[in-house]
């Protein structure tokens, strides 16, 4: 049998990656767009994940969602039979053509992980986070992540306005806290134990925390 070839194409200024040679397996090729070219190195990395995904004897069909890391993607069909990637947009509440939101959470998440040597995990869109006012209304926020059922991230975020009542706390989307709070998006991949102030940046790891 030959080798299977995959090659990637740079498009739009480094804007749009696509495939060539994933046709025969699995029917289509592949195509992701920034709107940043900041993020050109991202979008690569991304299409040669799912490219990697598929050459491994996975199928992604049109209309099929796709999770990295924190964000979700979908693959769309496009007029020449190539499928291109969408997202959901910050309020999860349909998708739009790109990439970018997904790439920039990656982007950064991986920056702060590594920034502070800890481990990547990214929770998802759909957990729920525990927060209090101020919150949305952009106060200074202090957070740690538990440990939490699969339903839960783990993440508490509090302001001073928080009156140390925990019944005073409302529990809501991930996706809804990025959506009004997007300077947060960037700590919700550090582990259970992690704290960190949106101040000043601050992060660090309490061991009594993780427990």
């Amino acid at each position: 049998m030959g080798i299977k070839v995959i090659d990637f194409i740079s498009k739009a200024g480094g804007l749009t990656f696509e495939t060539t040679g994933l046709l025969k397996l699995s029917g289509h090729e592949l195509s992701a767009t920034v709107n940043d070219l900041l993020l050109s190195g991202e979008c690569q990395q991304f299409i040669e994940f799912v490219s990697a995904y598929i050459t491994d004897g996975n199928a992604v069909q049109a209309n099929e969602t796709f999770a990295y890391g924190y964000w979700l993607t979908k693959a769309v069909l496009a007029e020449d039979n190539r499928l291109e990637f969408w997202e959901y947009c910050p309020e999860a509440v349909d998708f739009v053509f790109g990439v970018s939101n997904a790439l920039l959470y990656w982007q950064t998440q991986h920056q702060i992980c590594m920034k502070f040597s800890a481990n990547f995990e990214p929770i998802r869109h759909d957990q729920m986070i525990a927060i209090s006012a101020g919150v949305y209304e952009g106060d200074p926020v202090s957070a740690v992540r538990y440990q939490a059922p699969s339903h839960m991230s783990g993440w508490y975020l509090t302001t001073g306005k928080y009156d140390g009542n925990i019944a005073s706390l409302k529990v809501v989307h991930a996706h809804h806290v990025t959506a009004k709070r997007p300077d947060l998006a960037k700590f919700f991949a550090l582990p259970c134990g992690y704290r960190f102030h949106s101040d000043d940046g601050a992060v660090w790891y309490d061991q009594k925390a993780a427990q």
